[in-house]
């Protein structure tokens, strides 16, 4: 594998998974305001445009970052939105254009790879089918049994799924973690998914046992929402349109421990019932008694909590993200080497974001995780 002073990569999407990473020079296209809680947006796109796409054409890039794209989405909210996603559509669609597309992105040793942060636990494979140079398709909600299978895309081209971690921008939360604790259970967001009905109907009724619980079925201003929740024993955050939600990993943040359902179907994560959060059953019949044991032994709480920011800073901020990315899809470029170059290691080897809860995702049958204390 080469070794060069940096490794180049573009980014195409919302957020930029690899800004300040060590040895490694980005280049980021945003495709959008970022669903990320307060996350930035890069600037100066029309300046260097024309640079980015000389770099392509001369496959001056080591890793080329592509966001997937759902032909068939139905929620886009303005008619420019809307007109753009028809548009690249077709484009994609037309095989003489794609072939060109796909040709110019993997000049040289360029390594394509794909970002699915959809909800569902589909694979967009009419997508990939646009795509044929991608090499990785790495997506949320993940279903175990696609974990590291290979898909053929086309005769003699192959990508393989594998796991992408959901990320939130850390430092939007810094300072509001609290040692003081008024409430057992919170929640506070939008009732969007039969999951989180049921849930909250169950917590309510904990009240009448002199729980304090504080439910707000809507969304607060956001210091309020974080004040709250840090505040907080417990926050209960069942799954609501996808399984993975920002909502999780911000109470981690303010030593808040999450109470989360277990997915159904199984999709890999890296939740640990006892040792990261508490889980339940998807259906959520021992919803009650999970909350009622987490609650009996506040000194253990405490100290859960104190380890869990440091969970999500080395494992779902932007930073851990992106260096999961950078190790997972170039590991084996340029024949197969299992040695990472010296650019490579800088910008993936800092322990703080290390591999070692991305190496134990769960993939197990979802009987058996909840056995953690």
């Amino acid at each position: 594998m080469r070794s060069t002073e940096n490794i180049s990569v573009l980014c195409v999407g919302q957020d930029n998974l690899f800004a300040d990473l060590p040895g490694c020079a980005v280049d980021h296209v945003p495709t959008g305001t970022t669903i990320t809680p307060l996350g930035t947006r890069s600037k100066g796109l029309v300046r260097r445009f024309p640079a980015i796409v000389a770099r392509v054409c001369s496959g001056k890039y080591d890793l080329i970052v592509l966001p997937a794209i759902d032909f068939r989405w139905a929620y886009d909210d303005t008619f420019t939105k809307r007109a753009v996603r028809r548009i690249v559509s077709a484009v994609l669609r037309f095989r003489p254009i794609s072939a060109c597309v796909n040709r110019l992105l993997s000049r040289r040793a360029t390594r394509v790879i794909v970002l699915d942060r959809y909800d569902s636990h589909e694979t967009l494979a009419d997508y990939l089918r646009c795509v044929t140079c991608a090499r990785y398709y790495f997506k949320t909600n993940l279903r175990e049994t696609d974990n590291n299978r290979t898909y053929t895309i086309t005769k003699g081209r192959e990508c393989q799924f594998k796991f992408l971690p959901y990320w939130i921008a850390i430092e939007n939360y810094q300072g509001h973690g609290r040692p003081d604790k008024e409430i057992d259970v919170f929640f506070a967001g939008a009732v969007n998914s039969e999951q989180r009905r049921v849930a909250i109907d169950r917590v309510r009724r904990l009240e009448s046992e002199g729980f304090r619980i504080k439910i707000v079925e809507g969304h607060l201003p956001f210091a309020e929402y974080l004040s709250l929740m840090s505040r907080s024993w417990l926050t209960l955050s069942p799954q609501g349109y996808g399984y993975n939600g920002f909502r999780h990993y911000e109470s981690m943040l303010v030593g808040s421990v999450p109470v989360i359902n277990l997915p159904d179907p199984p999709i890999v994560h890296d939740f640990r019932h006892g040792r990261n959060c508490f889980l339940y059953s998807p259906a959520g019949e021992d919803l009650t008694q999970v909350i009622k044991d987490a609650l009996s032994d506040k000194s253990r709480l405490l100290r859960l909590a104190a380890g869990l920011p440091e969970f999500v800073v080395g494992q779902h901020s932007m930073r851990a993200v992106g260096s999961y990315l950078l190790r997972e899809a170039l590991a084996d470029r340029d024949g197969g080497s299992e040695e990472i170059s010296d650019a490579e290691s800088a910008a993936t080897g800092d322990s703080r974001y290390s591999s070692s809860l991305f190496d134990q995702c769960a993939v197990t049958p979802a009987a058996g995780r909840r056995g953690g204390t």
